[in-house]
């Protein structure tokens, strides 16, 4: 008896050590686009305190001061993001805010881990649906009070009116309502909140054609479950600030 009770207990550990291979082997890599410029060893941790080719001017407000000051790299934004409030022309802020996301998106992907578990689309030029993304994401540029995260309606089809994304240069999203275009390019996948599930993490660019209006941030969606719409997670809860 005791020698089949310990032939049980080998089979058990055994089967046990197979379950956590599995586990471990089904476990979904960290995903980084080449727009975020990943080519150390250190990897995105590491190029967050790479130099900038060029320091980026900014402005800063610290109670009712306003101080001028530049970004070196994208750990001097981490430090600042919460006092940046411009820089030294409409041009720059642009630029700066461009610069912001991808930081954003290393910071992010730095934090990450591999998910266990995903229900997002293997490729998602090939998700389309305009039904299955928030409405949030419309960055109704046109309408006066409008928030930078966009408006409330329930998806992009009822923002837009439109059924589907068109595919951009094959590596971006893109829907044109009159003169308004919304843009969507994936920067990176992976579990951001340590939920196990995957999510991805995009940057959005909306701009109104024939004018200087626009607006760029980073975007990250999530589902947990292959026929549920896309949610956005607040950026705050993945990226608090200081």
């Amino acid at each position: 008896m005791r020698n089949m009770a310990s032939l049980k207990n080998v089979a058990l550990g055994i089967l046990a050590g197979v379950w956590a291979m599995g586990a471990e082997a089904q476990e979904i890599p960290l995903y980084a686009a080449p727009d975020l410029g990943i080519k150390t060893s250190g990897g995105a941790g590491a190029e967050l305190a790479k130099p900038f080719e060029d320091p980026l001017p900014i402005v800063t407000k610290s109670g009712d001061a306003r101080h001028k000051a530049e970004l070196s790299s994208c750990q001097d934004w981490l430090d600042l993001k919460e006092r940046i409030v411009g820089s030294d022309s409409d041009s720059d802020y642009k630029v700066v805010k461009y610069q912001a996301v991808l930081c954003a998106g290393l910071a992010l992907l730095a934090r990450a881990t591999p998910a266990k578990e995903t229900a997002l689309p293997p490729d998602f030029l090939n998700a389309r649906d305009l039904k299955d993304y928030p409405g949030s994401l419309w960055p109704d540029l046109l309408a006066e009070g409008t928030p930078a995260a966009g408006n409330s309606t329930p998806t992009l089809k009822t923002a837009t009116g439109i059924a589907a994304f068109k595919v951009e240069d094959h590596r971006r999203l893109a829907v044109v309502k009159a003169s308004q275009k919304l843009t969507l390019t994936l920067l990176a996948r992976g579990d951001f909140d340590h939920s196990g599930w995957e999510s991805a993490v995009f940057s959005l660019e909306g701009q109104v054609s024939g004018s200087r209006i626009s607006t760029t941030r980073l975007v990250v969606l999530t589902r947990h479950a292959p026929d549920a719409p896309f949610v956005e997670v607040p950026l705050g809860t993945l990226l608090p600030g200081k």
